[in-house]
């Protein structure tokens, strides 16, 4: 066990050691390497809240990065609130949630994410990946040839296609 000082001192700084990095606004940018760092301490059972001090963030940006990242529901299952070791990744992996996740990369974003023994020839993108799909979609959906069309272009558009 560590000393209750040193346990308080290393929360505190936790932020420099972070895997994470940050942009210049401060937000914080989810690299691969912090991904698979989130990933082994979700797979130790940690709670979130543990997490978050490991990573010097909110339990609030860890919830929404696990579920980003496809790391599976762990109701049920018990949950550790605090490390008992030095080293969080002393803890041995839950098996039946290394079983849940099969890491992937998004083909689109070159992102790390996770999905279910199940999906892994159905899903080839991540959250992130989907979001930005679903931006080109809706971008091609907006564009036309020459700006907006009007009641006397599609009227004339009309016309043509009958002759």
């Amino acid at each position: 066990h560590i000393s209750e000082l040193e346990a308080t001192l290393y929360r505190g700084f936790s932020y420099l050691l972070s895997p994470a990095s940050r942009s210049k606004s401060g937000r914080i940018i989810w690299t691969n390497d912090a991904i698979a760092t989130l990933a082994g301490l979700w797979k130790r059972l940690y709670s979130p809240t543990c997490i978050a001090q490991f990573f010097g963030l909110k339990t609030t940006a860890i919830a929404e990065a696990a579920r980003r990242a496809g790391m599976p529901d762990r109701r049920g299952l018990p949950i550790i609130s605090s490390s008992k070791h030095r080293d969080p990744f002393a803890e041995p992996e839950n098996q039946t949630l290394v079983g849940m996740m099969v890491q992937k990369l998004c083909r689109l974003t070159k992102k790390l994410f996770f999905v279910r023994p199940r999906d892994t020839r159905t899903v080839h993108y991540s959250f992130q990946g989907r979001i930005a799909l679903n931006r080109r979609e809706t971008k091609m959906d907006d564009w036309s040839i020459g700006g907006s069309v009007t009641n006397t272009s599609k009227d004339f558009l009309t016309k043509i296609s009958f002759i």
